[in-house]
């Protein structure tokens, strides 16, 4: 690796979305005759933390943005408790900003479900979606659930006590916005919903994943318009194994611009919908397709 490969792609800027604050992103977007690709990090990360690796081989062909989410990183400050929602239209106000949509929405462990939800709650914007190391919902059980709601809770009520609270104030406001965002993701599941997602999708499936396991990663193909992408690859895939997610990312966004095109040479905007067989094992390396 030389020195070139260690500084990031394109320009650091901040987008001021009108009654929700300042937001900023980062925009890679050396040729970008895709279509525009908006990429959501996930839990505990930021965006440049996150996408590093893929910024400058993606960039030869989609114009990227990357936002940190609201309470990550440099994302956006508020008093309200965070939430999965909020973090949806927050990026959804952002593509209508810069003027970008409908765009491709790539999420990343966490950023998976900010991605399904702007495809839900904001269509217009979305047209497709890349879906990385998540799923559709991250707890198994209640006493989970109930585990990490009451830890957010806590990590919320000591950021509103911070101000009485020197050390917090200073040093921890940071981390306690992150672990509130626990809360959110253990109230997520989008599983009765995910049928009616009218979208091309892609599944980027890491199989040696043991943060969110495959096969709840797998249940995303309930997405009708959905292809996986399988790696041999682990949670941190994006550090680890980056040319293999880069070469399954590329693979998938390919797939949705051709039935994207395909839809439009058809006159139709429905794409028909996939086979839903379980992926098949690839080698070493190798990316499966289903």
């Amino acid at each position: 690796m030389n020195v070139q490969d260690l500084i990031l792609p394109g320009s650091r800027k901040t987008i001021v979305l009108p009654g929700r604050g300042a937001l900023p992103i980062r925009e890679v977007a050396e040729f970008h005759q895709g279509v525009p690709v908006l990429l959501l990090h996930g839990w505990g990360a930021t965006a440049d933390l996150n996408f590093a690796t893929v910024y400058r081989p993606l960039a030869k062909k989609w114009r990227l943005v990357a936002p940190d989410l609201r309470g990550h990183g440099a994302g956006i400050v508020s008093k309200e408790k965070f939430s999965l929602e909020v973090c949806a239209d927050d990026a959804a106000a952002l593509v209508r900003s810069l003027g970008l949509g409908p765009a491709i929405c790539l999420g990343y462990s966490m950023g998976g479900p900010v991605a399904q939800l702007m495809a839900r709650r904001h269509p217009d914007v979305v047209a497709g979606l890349v879906l990385c190391a998540t799923a559709p919902k991250f707890v198994s059980n209640s006493w989970e659930r109930l585990l990490l709601m009451r830890f957010s809770n806590l990590a919320f009520n000591a950021r509103n006590a911070q101000d009485n609270f020197l050390p917090l104030k200073y040093f921890a406001p940071k981390l306690l916005r992150v672990l509130e965002a626990t809360g959110s993701l253990a109230r997520f599941d989008s599983t009765s919903w995910l049928p009616y997602l009218n979208v091309p999708t892609s599944i980027v499936l890491t199989s040696a994943d043991h943060l969110v396991p495959p096969d709840d990663q797998r249940l995303l193909a309930q997405i009708p318009k959905s292809k996986v992408f399988e790696i041999d690859a682990g949670h941190e895939a994006c550090v680890t194994h980056s040319s293999r997610l880069v070469e399954a990312i590329e693979l998938g966004l390919d797939s949705i611009e051709r039935r994207i095109k395909r839809a439009g040479t058809q006159g139709d905007t429905k794409c028909s919908a996939t086979s839903k067989t379980k992926p098949k094992a690839g080698g070493k390396g190798k990316v499966a397709v289903a």
